[in-house]
């Protein structure tokens, strides 16, 4: 993203990033991500660089799929970008 782009945005631009940062960089991070969590982050000129709001880990419980695995990771993206919907309107900018 560029610098333009994010300078846009009042208070930055946030990403939930499937895998734990700065452990697991890039796109190909789904494989991290059932091993590990996600991250909550804002975005920079960087790749993953951002500063982290916060982490969520991945519980493990029994065997899951894969598919099931990546599902449980998608859930977790969802939930971070929800609750910095809640929270972060509260921090002062």
């Amino acid at each position: 993203m560029t610098a333009e782009r994010i300078q846009c945005a009042k208070r930055g631009v946030l990403n939930a990033h499937p895998g734990l940062l700065p452990l697991s960089r890039g796109v190909v991070v789904i494989p991290a991500s059932i091993l590990s969590g996600v991250t909550l982050h804002f975005i920079d000129e960087g790749i993953d660089t951002g500063d982290v709001i916060g982490r969520y880990y991945a519980p493990v419980k029994g065997e899951r799929s894969v598919k099931e695995l990546c599902e449980v990771c998608d859930f977790l993206c969802v939930a971070a970008m929800h609750r910095a919907a809640i929270t972060l309107p509260s921090l002062p900018t």
